[in-house]
Formats: C-alpha cells, sequence, structure tokens
C-alpha cells in the first residue's frame, strides 16, 4: 500500500509517492504557464493544471514502479502560502478500523504539532482512504 502527495503549487505542480513508514519512493515536477492579467493576481488554464496533474501522477508511478491499484490514499495541496491545521483521514468500505487506526497514526507522526488529525469512517465502495487537508 502507498500514499500519493501532489502540490499544485505556484511554481510548479509536483507528485510524491510515499510507503505508510513515510518513506518517499519517487518524485516527478511539471510546470505550466501563469497567466498574470494584472500585478499581484496569477490565474492558470484549468486544462493545463489537470494535463500536468496526470503527467506526474503517471511519471511518479512510473518512476516507483508500482501500480496504481496499490495507492490507497491521496493528499493534494493547492496555490498559496497557507497553513494545513486539520487533516481528516476518510476510510472506505472495504478497510478494516485496525487499518485506518494504523495509517492515522503514521500520518499523526509526520504532521507538526499544530496539526489535528483526526479519522472517520466513510464507508465508500470507491477508495481504501481519502485525505482532507485544510
Amino acid at each position: 500500500m502507498y500514499l500519493l502527495g501532489i502540490d499544485n503549487g505556484g511554481s510548479d505542480i509536483k507528485c510524491a509517492v510515499y510507503d505508510l513508514n513515510g518513506k518517499e519512493l519517487a518524485i516527478s515536477r511539471t510546470q505550466i504557464p501563469m497567466n498574470i492579467p494584472e500585478a499581484g493576481f496569477t490565474e492558470r488554464d484549468v486544462e493545463n493544471v489537470w494535463e500536468a496533474n496526470v503527467k506526474v501522477i503517471k511519471a511518479v508511478l512510473k518512476k516507483a514502479e508500482i501500480p496504481g491499484e496499490d495507492v490507497v490514499a491521496i493528499g493534494v495541496t493547492g496555490y498559496g502560502n497557507g497553513m494545513a491545521s486539520f487533516v481528516t483521514i476518510i476510510s472506505g468500505c472495504d478497510v478494516s478500523d485496525e487499518d485506518a487506526e494504523k495509517v492515522t497514526e503514521i500520518v499523526k507522526a509526520k504532521c507538526p504539532n499544530h496539526v489535528e488529525v483526526s479519522h472517520i469512517r466513510g464507508g465508500q465502495p470507491v477508495y481504501y482512504y481519502m485525505i482532507s487537508v485544510e
């Protein structure tokens, strides 16, 4: 089982894949054009963002030599200089409480002390985990 992190940053779009112990296995990045309509404002074309995300995900999975089906959770960050304060791990119906608690504890150990990490049972059959970062 692996974790995927995607950062849609201002300078480039990055994707990294980790094992459940937090070891980075591979990283991929690409740049997309930034439009500056006026001073202090930036925009990105949504199609360019989507295509860049697909590109880095495919590349990082290939570098790590793992199939996409083995990714159990994906975390996505957006633009800006914000600070995460909450991480919510939502488990699907095929995840045992024991496994969900293990993943939650791993994430807690990797987060700074000011970040609140919690788990809720979502029960959906489509995913193993979803991660919300706020």
